[in-house]
């Protein structure tokens, strides 16, 4: 490219001025015709920022163009009563918002929910949360499940007092161990302390609790932080 242009450059120097200085115009206005200016590269990238991408088509899976073995598909599985899975094998087809496909999902999803709400083998919180499905999907179908409803929010109240029983036994047996709160102790085998001595220092709040037959526990800040025994 060097080599190029020193030829150029002493070929034109060879000529006289004024001929050097209409092939420079020339050039000169050649180029500036053909090289945009900044200017107009800027507005270029704006317009084109500005158009909105073009929409393409959702992408239908190919078992969803074969309507006929779609349907019969979904009827197979819906007299099976794998409502889920029928709903699911409709849902990818309905990118052409076809109305009687999404019928049919939402009665499957429907039905679906209702077996899970009415399935006493299934647990409480699942069949609650069907119904809560089915109300947002089907409110005039939930709306008949309203005993139901009722009845498991009851079942669910009484098994989290069970559990809360069991839970409370369960730390009655237990011993104690470093890191608990002081209301975990409480909680424990231990319980409550025959005396408590309590020190306050800048640097926080010491506490001995003391039990029967040389037994200490010591808290530091509320948490357990030593543990003394008489044995």
């Amino acid at each position: 490219m060097s080599s190029s242009s020193y030829t150029i450059g002493r070929w034109l120097g060879q000529r006289p001025a004024v001929i050097t200085a209409i092939i420079a115009a020339v050039v000169g206005g050649v180029l500036y015709l053909i090289i945009p200016s900044n200017d107009e590269v800027i507005e270029q990238a704006k317009r084109i920022a500005a158009e909105p991408p073009a929409a393409t088509a959702p992408r239908i899976p190919a078992h969803c163009q074969d309507r006929t073995a779609l349907l019969a598909s979904y009827q197979a599985l819906m007299e099976s009563k794998e409502h889920w899975k029928a709903a699911a094998a409709l849902r990818p087809c309905l990118g052409s918002q076809d109305p009687e496909l999404k019928e049919l999902v939402t009665q499957a999803e429907v039905a679906d929910a209702k077996a899970t709400a009415n399935n006493k083998a299934m647990p409480v919180l699942d069949r609650q949360l069907a119904i809560q499905r089915l109300e947002r999907i089907a409110p005039t179908e939930a709306a008949s499940l309203a005993k139901l409803k009722a009845q498991l929010e009851r079942k669910a109240e009484a098994d989290a007092k069970a559990a809360a029983r069991a839970l409370a036994a369960l730390k009655k047996k237990q011993g104690v161990s470093i890191g608990m709160t002081k209301e975990d102790v409480l909680a424990s085998s231990w319980g409550k302390p025959d005396s408590v001595n309590t020190s306050i220092y800048s640097f926080g709040t010491h506490e001995q609790w003391v039990y029967g037959l040389g037994n200490y526990l010591y808290f530091k800040n509320g948490v357990l932080s030593s543990i003394q025994t008489g044995n």
